[in-house]
């Protein structure tokens, strides 16, 4: 499981070096199996704007784009079906060193170089999540929120000032399957107490039952079942703060009432 130290100084402050950190949480027994920079590994990348899209002359499957970096304008070569004018989108630029090959069987990373594709010359690249090792999905790029600015790197965009730990949470600790139970841990581990913000809920004076029932149809493997429902729900994109905190631990924003979950 990934976790962002920045995100579990919401709940508890923290004033040990990360390697002590992470050495008492696996003497606590939740291993820290890695700890990586997240800013260091995005040299390179700026924040760019698609000016124009067309399609490549000599390849159906290919689109030649027109990206605005701020320092100048790049053509780049890009076989994304979702590409579009007026997207914001992470611009690996020559030097920038791509973390996985997405049309290598291993992939494994490799340098931006200016090259010839297909007879058109690609100056960079737009990259997808997977190619940005900020998470699985790879049939598409990834598109960034508005609050991004043209030009601006790609490290202070994400708020790449964080440091991610991977821990190795075992099947008998569901209760560090959360950063808060991972908060927690801490907390015991360094004396101190974990903090929930606080959050107001309007209870409706409506019965639950008017909308929903809950059976247990097996007692003995399910002795208590609890839920709660929560009316006027409306579907619709997260805002740029959730979306750049799921990106940051490598799961792929989809709408509020997922990324809520998650």
């Amino acid at each position: 499981m990934n976790v962002s130290l920045e995100w579990l100084k919401d709940y508890i402050t923290i004033k040990r070096p990360v390697n002590e950190l992470a050495e008492g949480l696996t003497m606590f027994g939740l291993e820290v199996e890695s700890t990586r920079a997240l800013g260091q590994r995005y040299d390179k990348y700026v924040v760019g704007e698609v000016l124009d899209v067309r399609r490549h002359p000599s390849a159906d499957k290919l689109w030649l784009c027109d990206v605005n970096v701020g320092s100048q304008t790049l053509q780049i070569v890009c076989g994304a079906p979702n590409v579009a004018a007026r997207q914001r989108v992470a611009v690996a630029t020559v030097g920038a060193v791509i973390a996985h090959d997405q049309h290598a069987p291993e992939g494994r990373p490799f340098v931006i170089r200016p090259a010839q594709i297909r007879g058109e010359l690609s100056a960079g690249m737009i990259c997808s999540a997977f190619e940005l090792d900020l998470g699985a999905d790879r049939e598409g790029i990834l598109v960034l929120t508005d609050r991004s600015r043209v030009g601006m790197s790609l490290a202070d965009y994400l708020g790449l000032d964080d440091t991610i730990l991977e821990i190795g949470v075992t099947p008998n600790r569901p209760d560090a399957l959360s950063h808060f139970g991972i908060a927690r841990e801490i907390g015991a581990m360094l004396t101190s107490r974990a903090r929930l913000p606080r959050v107001a809920v309007k209870e409706d004076p409506r019965r639950a039952v008017t909308y929903a029932r809950v059976r247990i149809h097996d007692v003995e493997d399910c002795p208590r079942y609890t839920a709660r429902i929560v009316l006027d729900i409306k579907v619709r994109e997260s805002p740029g703060w959730i979306k750049d905190r799921l990106i940051a631990i490598g799961l792929r924003p989809i709408n509020n009432i997922v990324d809520i979950t998650n």
